[in-house]
């Protein structure tokens, strides 16, 4: 019934207003047309450019409400025309305000887009101050590994070691997998610490070093994330980072994603997890079985009821009769 409604005035106040303004065109009574049209055309024009500012992808919606906008502030220009030369005063007090409504629906838009435009332009400085530089060096770093085919990786090793204090230029380079296993090790240690984690990220990383590193950094959240993220890390110390209490929703999800996770960990995973997306995870594994599959169905009807959203019971029905087959 809402939905009626809506669409009702959605269609409604604009078919009505273009009836009025035809009516009166056809009528030859065309006073104060030609003001309520230019006030309909400058509250549309200005509406689609306002939202034509935003980068979200949700404000496209806003353009079915232009037409209605436009309606009401040309039925407003026309009523001031209406009104405004009458003898009664509060008429003509009446005729000011509609004219004063139609020119604040004109001025919202333009201030609306201009305060849009003006955070984009905010937010692309932001950007280029902190993102522009690793874009660059993004890009010159693809364009020289197309140039140097099968010596790929000793160039980027090159480049990086004589770049070793360029925190940017690092984490760009880390982005890729054509970094020999020591240098990555040797990266494990940077003192810049998004380069540090992005090389234990890094699936090029040994699960020696991986391992050298959790126990180093065994109480920092980030560095055990991205361990735990890493397949190559040693399934003795995925056991470790799940013993870990108040394991973090990203360590946690990383243990159920980890294709190296020991079984253990993921039976342990599937009977006590904290996190809804931890069970997705789980049930979105490629070597997901139906033991597992059926532990994880006793959890969520029991303890972890709280954690069998929409998605995961979704998930649940549409990998059962796949994976519990027989």
């Amino acid at each position: 019934m809402q939905m009626v409604i809506v669409l009702a005035l959605v269609v409604g106040i604009p078919v009505a207003y273009l009836f009025m303004v035809t009516k009166r065109i056809l009528a030859r009574d065309t006073g104060g047309v030609p003001l309520s049209l230019l006030f309909f055309a400058a509250s549309a024009v200005t509406a689609v450019w306002a939202i034509g500012q935003s980068r979200e992808g949700w404000a496209e919606i806003g353009y079915v409400g232009v037409p209605v906008e436009a309606a009401l502030a040309g039925f407003l220009a026309l009523a001031f025309s209406r009104l405004k030369d009458g003898s009664i005063r509060s008429r003509r007090i009446l005729a000011w305000l509609s004219l004063a409504a139609s020119v604040l629906i004109v001025v919202l838009n333009v201030a609306g887009g201009t305060q849009t435009a003006s955070a984009n332009r905010a937010d692309d400085a932001y950007d280029e101050a902190h993102f522009g530089q690793f874009i660059r060096d993004e890009n010159i770093i693809a364009a020289a590994l197309k140039q140097n085919p099968g010596r790929e990786r000793a160039w980027l090793d090159s480049s990086i070691r004589a770049r070793m204090n360029d925190s940017v230029f690092l984490s760009a380079a880390l982005e890729n997998d054509s970094i020999s296993q020591e240098l990555l090790d040797t990266l494990t240690g940077s003192r810049f610490q998004p380069v540090a984690l992005s090389a234990v990220i890094n699936q090029g990383t040994s699960g020696e070093t991986l391992a050298k590193i959790f126990r180093a950094h065994s109480d920092s959240d980030p560095f055990v994330h991205a361990v735990a993220a890493n397949h190559n890390t040693p399934p003795h110390i995925l056991r470790e980072i799940y013993r870990r209490p108040h394991n973090t929703s990203g360590i946690e999800i990383s243990l159920a994603g980890n294709p190296a996770a020991p079984r253990d960990v993921l039976r342990g995973l599937a009977r006590s997890a904290t996190y809804p997306e931890t069970i997705n995870m789980l049930l979105r594994r490629g070597t997901l079985d139906c033991p597992l599959l059926r532990e994880v169905t006793a959890y969520l009807a029991g303890k972890g009821q709280p954690l069998a959203l929409d998605y995961n019971v979704a998930r649940l029905n549409e990998v059962t009769p796949k994976v519990c087959s027989g």
